[in-house]
């Protein structure tokens, strides 16, 4: 003879044995199991949430630690061309050395010594991306260049550079200090 169905699928003289009919064991256990059940989808939904809120966490914290890597490379730019700023007066002040000692011809061999130390400057500063701007003969463009003066020159374009006064400099491609020039105008400017 077939016993009562106990459970999904289970049916039989074994389970009519194990809870007997009338046996609120059976009950118990279905409720039990229910309980279990309910445990458990908690707990899962539980993981998900927990699961999604450290997904969530990680990427927040990548992406913190980008930026802070960004922001310590920008400070460490900053601090260099702050240092490169302070070193070129004195690339500045070689030039004028070496420009006066080419004039004098006095001391040669001191002479060569300042062009060494300059030279050996420049390579250094060469290493590090620092580049001197060529403007003498270009036309004048605000964002890389000072204009101190301006000179009537009918032979020369208007806006073309006819010297500088002091070179311009750029590091890894940005404007370290622009060069402070002399432009070509046309006409004398009119007083008012």
């Amino acid at each position: 003879t077939q016993g009562r169905d106990y459970g999904r699928g289970v049916s039989g003289p074994r389970v009519r044995a194990v809870f007997p009919p009338g046996d609120s064991s059976y009950r118990d256990l279905r409720r039990s199991l229910q309980q279990w059940r309910e445990i458990y989808r908690n707990l899962k939904k539980e993981y998900q949430q927990l699961e999604d809120l450290f997904i969530r966490e990680r990427s927040t914290f990548q992406a913190f630690k980008k930026r802070a890597k960004q922001e310590k490379e920008v400070a460490a730019e900053i601090g260099q061309m702050k240092l490169l700023q302070a070193i070129l007066p004195v690339v500045d002040d070689l030039e004028r050395a070496l420009f006066h000692s080419d004039l004098s011809q006095e001391d040669s061999e001191f002479s060569e010594g300042i062009r060494l130390i300059y030279q050996k400057l420049m390579d250094i500063l060469a290493q590090w991306g620092v580049k001197p701007l060529e403007s003498v003969g270009e036309k004048v463009d605000p964002k890389y260049h000072e204009v101190v003066e301006t000179v009537v020159s009918p032979d020369k374009e208007e806006g073309t550079i006819l010297a500088e006064l002091e070179k311009g400099y750029t590091f890894q491609g940005m404007l370290l200090r622009p060069s402070r020039v002399v432009v070509a105008r046309k006409r004398e400017v009119e007083p008012k």
